[in-house]
């Protein structure tokens, strides 16, 4: 990580370096003052970023959360009764969706058997679409 950090940081340092230089160059040739006036605000925040980059202690590198180690005496363990009370929900609305599919197959086989044969190739055929 220090490594790491060094060399980002030596990039950014040799880079502002580069800039400013070019920054000041761009100022000695140019007698506009406003255009002299946006190169100096370029040229801050070149040695703003220079700054910055010098400032820290691992550069472009922010800690979120600290280390910690965690309590040995607290136990940590699965929620076995949570995971059993939802595994029994999820079970039942999927039961209940499966009851609801297949009245509805059911009703539709007697209603619109047309329709129904129409379902079971569209079935077979995508079955056969797949496999192949």
């Amino acid at each position: 990580l220090t490594e790491l950090s060094e060399v980002l940081r030596e990039e950014v340092l040799q880079d502002a370096a580069e800039n400013m230089k070019f920054f000041r160059k761009q100022l000695e040739k140019t007698s506009d003052s406003l255009l002299k006036e946006k190169i100096y605000s370029l040229l801050a925040k070149e040695i703003e970023k220079e700054t910055f980059a010098r400032a820290q202690k691992y550069y472009n590198f922010v800690v979120l959360d600290p280390p910690f180690i965690p309590d040995p005496d607290k136990n940590v363990k699965p929620k076995r009764v949570l995971i059993c009370i939802l595994s029994v929900v999820v079970a039942f609305f999927i039961a209940v969706f499966l009851a609801f599919l297949k009245e509805y197959i059911h009703q539709l086989k007697i209603e619109d058997p047309e329709h129904y044969q129409a379902l079971l190739q569209g079935l077979k055929f995508s079955s056969r679409k797949n496999a192949g």
